[in-house]
């Protein structure tokens, strides 16, 4: 039986270094977490910054956000399942 170590998957946790040139891609990285333990955990860490911290953290999200909304659409642009393309516009919008 394979086991998912065996797949590929890796198990554990990554320390980031957030700076100027990869806080996009932290943030947008930190966006697919779907472990709500996880989730809460790195809600429970944001709650903790000062607010001067987030001086441009919402822009930095928006941007992620876009991004990935750019992604998803450019890989299905010819997906015609029109199922699909009313999930994605009322996830989006």
């Amino acid at each position: 039986m394979n086991t998912l170590k065996e797949k590929g998957v890796k198990f554990g946790t990554k320390k980031y270094v957030l700076n100027e040139e990869n806080s996009e891609e932290v943030i947008l990285q930190l966006s697919n977490i779907v472990d709500e333990n996880t989730k809460n955990k790195v809600i429970d860490h944001f709650k903790n910054l000062e607010n001067n911290n987030f001086e441009n953290i919402e822009n930095i999200l928006q941007k992620a956000k876009l991004e990935k909304i750019i992604e998803t659409f450019e890989k299905n642009i010819k997906n015609c399942d029109e199922s699909f393309w009313q999930n994605f516009f009322e996830e989006n919008t």
